[in-house]
């Protein structure tokens, strides 16, 4: 039996243009790779497009066709609707903070619907 794999799936991620950016993500990426973890990142941007989120749908199947993930771990209540947005691998969902807080409150209210359907 190999490393397990995890397909993590953040809207909040280091970049060239923004290094600080999500480096909470980052770090823990790089802590399971560290204990031999095998660890794919699909970053979603919603930062410089909200159109992004849809295409992360996309892209998220087309990971799953190519690569086999023992686990989908979702950080932010938008990048988990999209790892959601299959059915057939267990998703973890990491809140942070201020949406689950009430702000924004469209956000707060969000989470209160979706957070049922993850598995954790």
């Amino acid at each position: 039996m190999g490393s397990p794999r995890v397909l993590v799936v953040a809207c909040a991620y280091p970049t060239p243009a923004h290094p600080f950016y999500g480096t909470y993500v980052h770090d823990q990426v790089q802590s399971l790779r560290r204990i031999g973890v095998d660890v794919d990142v699909l970053f979603i941007d919603g930062k410089s497009s909200r159109w992004n989120y849809l295409w992360g749908i996309v892209r998220l199947w087309r990971r799953l066709l190519t690569g086999r993930y023992d686990l989908i771990h979702a950080h932010y209540v938008l990048a988990g609707i999209v790892a959601r947005a299959q059915w057939g691998w267990r998703v973890v969902l990491t809140h942070h903070g201020p949406e689950v807080l009430g702000y924004p409150r469209w956000q707060s209210l969000l989470c209160k619907l979706v957070t049922p359907l993850f598995d954790e």
